[in-house]
């Protein structure tokens, strides 16, 4: 809104010199000045459109809209197609958020003047304010067609795809904002924000830095930033600037959340609680409120404090129930009832909660009743729930169930069919999206349902010094005597779990095995999945130790292949994932490292050495602060001993 929206009045000798020094004084900003010259020639000139306008503009823009608004009226009463009145008008009616009556004038003045970028713009501010979006949309692209580059209409556009959750487009629109100024800064927050929920974390760091080089001391900018680093996995610095941004947004709920997010990241469990419960005393959303509390609750049992955890479990299950956020707290209050060996509590609750947060896009039962422990005229069919090292450690209850039923079907993940197939005989093992045959097929439980009917107690999981899968000898012969032509000992390593929630805290780095693999006389073969050429190239370099990779067998993909390498093997070390549970399936001689907390890797059984599971799997649980070097060096001895024996 400029003073250039005002009609400047037809001269008249003294009028002409008042209205001059009125509007000198307008646009240099003295609006005291003005306004009181406005009244002064308001009295001669009662009547005049030109003068009432500028009145009422000088009025609203010293912050009298009430007394504006009348003056304004009358302007248009007196001269309907005053340049500028209507949109003046309209501008005032909005500041004082009448955005029903502002829209017909925004209207008005657009009808007037098609070309009136300003009207069109704050017509789609309006517009958007009660909630018309596409009518907004169509207003505010209407002015960039009349200016392309006009920042505000490309911020506020963007605002409106926020609010539609079309992030890329408004991604596209805060970006042309900030091209073309003036007033960056809330377009880099808002880009921010896109780029963020976008998934564009490296863009979304970038962007922030940009921003704060502006403004450095802009604390929404530094709120984004700190939640970018986070999502960025640079928990160290997002916490740096979690303890800037706090104290400055000391009442924001969402601050002491996010801080608290960080926390738990880096294992700082007290200052965990300490912001999970101040967010939650300022007012978080409710479904930000519910994940607050099921975190806090999985951060007092990381710190031993079980019935603590337990009271909010309970409390959530009561309140949500079949909801996300309930089924979410069944899981939890489930796994730490299995994690602390109470599996009379924990199988039948665990098999009640479904669809979780993190479980949303799980495999779904067919459509067969569910089996309930009875017997079975036709066959059960067993269906793998999650992935390949929740599978596999499951699989440990099928022979029960063969042992009671007289006929079963198990649908794994594809990669593990030959192996199962060749580990259970009589069962027959199908791929996942196997129609199932109805005719055959009486009921239908998941892997980890088993669980409710024969691994209650710990007198009820056998011990199995083979394990119970089998690979193939045959490869397992070649590939030994390819590793071991010199008759040296095999160790097979593995460093790094990924796809899961948890994978970057169950995670080393192959020099963090050094301890390890420094051993002398023993050979070192890969069994981590995914590409670690350049990491192995790296460490050989920095140490002088190789580690073999047999191009052959793809680590990945060829499970079965796999399976016959690590019998190949005199000894498995690993960190928790999918290849220490294949390992102990397989009966081979296994050192599985377990991170600090994350209770949700439950199978290990906090404080035990020995895993019920596998027989021949020694647990190593790193302390509080350990590092993975330190927690893996303890084991060398042992290694040793057992290399030494073979």
């Amino acid at each position: 809104m400029s003073l250039s929206r005002g009609q400047n009045p037809r001269p008249t000798s003294h009028l002409d010199r008042m209205m001059s020094e009125a509007v000198e004084l307008h646009k240099n900003g003295d609006l005291a000045g003005a306004v009181k010259g406005y009244e002064r020639a308001i009295k001669l000139a009662p009547k005049h459109p030109g003068i009432l306008q500028l009145l009422g503009l000088a009025y609203f823009q010293s912050g009298q809209p009430t007394k504006a608004e009348p003056l304004l009226k009358q302007a248009i009463s007196l001269e309907p197609g005053l340049p500028g009145a209507h949109f003046n008008l309209a501008l005032i009616l909005q500041s004082m958020h009448r955005y029903e009556e502002a829209i017909p004038v925004f209207e008005k003045a657009i009808f007037i003047n098609p070309n009136d970028i300003e009207a069109r713009i704050n017509l789609g501010i309006a517009l958007a304010k009660l909630g018309r979006n596409s009518a907004a949309r169509t207003q505010l692209k209407a002015a960039l067609a009349l200016q392309p580059s006009h920042p505000v209409a490309h911020f506020n556009l963007a605002e409106l795809e926020v609010a539609d959750k079309n992030n890329e487009a408004a991604a596209i629109h805060f970006g042309r904002a900030i091209a073309a100024g003036p007033q960056p800064i809330a377009a880099y927050v808002g880009l921010v924000y896109s780029l963020r929920e976008l998934g564009r974390i490296a863009e979304a760091i970038k962007c922030c830095e940009e921003g704060l080089a502006h403004d450095p001391s802009n604390v929404e900018l530094q709120f984004h930033y700190a939640a970018a680093l986070h999502a960025a996995g640079r928990y160290e610095e997002a916490i740096e600037w979690h303890r800037k941004v706090v104290p400055r947004m000391g009442n924001v709920a969402m601050a002491h959340f996010n801080f608290a997010v960080t926390s738990y990241a880096l294992n700082a469990y007290e200052d965990t609680l300490n912001h999970y419960r101040r967010a939650l005393e300022l007012g978080l959303p409710s479904d930000f409120a519910v994940t607050a509390e099921l975190q806090s609750a999985a951060t007092l049992q990381t710190l031993g404090r079980d019935e603590e955890a337990d009271r909010i479990f309970d409390r959530v299950i009561a309140e949500q129930d079949d909801s996300l956020d309930g089924q979410e707290a069944k899981k939890l209050k489930s796994l730490m009832h299995l994690h602390r060996g109470s599996f009379a509590v924990g199988w039948p609750l665990y098999s009640k909660y479904r669809a979780g947060k993190d479980l949303a896009a799980l495999r779904q039962p067919p459509p067969l009743p569910e089996w309930h422990g009875q017997t079975l005229q036709g066959a059960l069919w067993i269906w793998g729930e999650q992935g390949l090292g929740d599978q596999i450690l499951y699989a440990s209850m099928i022979e029960d169930a063969q042992a009671r039923l007289p006929s079963v079907i198990v649908e794994v993940e594809p990669r593990l069919v030959a192996l199962f197939a060749r580990s259970f005989p009589g069962a027959r093992v199908v791929p996942f999206g196997t129609d199932f045959p109805r005719d055959n097929a009486e009921a239908q439980i998941s892997l980890p349902g088993l669980g409710q009917y024969f691994r209650l107690s710990w007198d009820a999981f056998p011990r199995r010094d083979k394990g119970h899968l089998i690979a193939d000898k045959g490869r397992t012969d070649e590939l030994r005597a390819r590793l071991s032509a010199a008759g040296e000992k095999i160790v097979g390593v593995s460093w790094r779990s990924v796809g899961s929630e948890f994978g970057r805290h169950k995670t080393a780095r192959l020099t963090d095995f050094l301890p390890v693999l420094r051993l002398p006389g023993v050979r070192f073969v890969d069994l981590q999945y995914g590409d670690t050429a350049a990491e192995r190239a790296e460490f050989e370099a920095a140490t002088g130790i190789k580690i073999a990779h047999l191009d052959d067998v793809d680590n990945k993909q060829d499970i079965d292949g796999v399976a016959a390498l690590m019998c190949a093997c005199d000894a498995v070390v690993s960190v928790s994932n999918t290849n220490a549970h294949l390992a102990g399936a397989l009966g081979r001689p296994t050192f599985v490292f377990v991170p600090f907390g994350y209770s949700q890797i439950w199978y290990w059984f906090e404080g035990k050495k020995n895993s019920p599971w596998y027989a021949r799997v020694r647990v190593n649980h790193q302390a509080g602060g350990q590092s993975w070097e330190s927690a893996i060096s303890l084991s060398v001895p042992e290694i040793e001993n057992l290399l030494r024996s073979k």
